[in-house]
């Protein structure tokens, strides 16, 4: 028995490291490791992608009436805020 007692001391430790492992990740299952943000399908893939087109245009949209309104304050500076906003919206309009 004495002889015995070196290799189940050598084999004790990664035995309770497995059944630790095991313990902590659910004796196997894959339940809790997916990534709540991820996509579930590709139609969730193809929505993500129509948002962050339609996003991107406001953006765009955005940028023009506030380069639109810079360009009106530039230009007349006497102007009423309300005049420039209708400005930029008139040049976002046309252009």
């Amino acid at each position: 028995m004495r002889q015995l007692l070196p290799f189940i001391l050598v084999l004790a430790c990664p035995l309770m490291m497995i059944f630790m492992m095991r313990g902590m990740h659910g004796h196997g299952s894959k339940a809790g490791h997916e990534d709540p943000a991820a996509p579930q399908n590709h139609a969730d893939v193809t929505e993500l992608r129509a948002l962050r087109d339609r996003l991107e245009a406001q953006i765009d949209d955005l940028d023009a009436r506030m380069e639109a309104l810079e360009g009106a304050d530039a230009s007349s500076a006497g102007s009423t805020p309300a005049t420039n906003l209708r400005l930029a919206e008139q040049e976002a309009i046309d252009g």
